[in-house]
């Protein structure tokens, strides 16, 4: 477990990639806008990821963290949910809220639980 929190950081630094092991991650309450390149293909142990009041407007390559099952993505500038959480198979608890939307939530759900139907289907 490490925990970054409300530290004002505006980066991560780049020898994140070395922290195979980590399962969970707080990095709330800073000013991130980004994960370092290569991160989660690095971090694909985690299982809890907590990017809370940052400044994140978007959010890729999170198909690698396989094994994540609580993200936390509340108060940052997101207008719409990243597409890429549909293919995280065993997420189970996702917050979004005081995020500037521009979809309306059904636009979100629905295509989720269809993916995640479709998915269930064919396992």
């Amino acid at each position: 477990k490490l925990d970054l929190s409300f530290n004002s950081l505006k980066e991560l630094p780049k020898q994140f990639s070395n922290l195979k092991a980590l399962r969970i991650l707080n990095v709330a309450g800073n000013k991130l806008t980004r994960l370092p390149k290569g991160f989660t293909t690095s971090a694909s142990t985690l299982i809890e990821l907590n990017l809370t009041k940052n400044e994140f407007s978007i959010l890729n390559e999170l198909a690698p963290l396989i094994e994540l099952k609580r993200l936390f993505l509340d108060h940052n500038k997101f207008q719409a949910l990243p597409v890429e959480i549909a293919y995280l198979p065993k997420l189970v608890q996702l917050t979004f809220s005081y995020n500037p939307l521009i979809q309306h939530i059904h636009d979100i759900i629905d295509p989720l639980s269809q993916y995640r139907k479709r998915v269930s289907h064919t396992q």
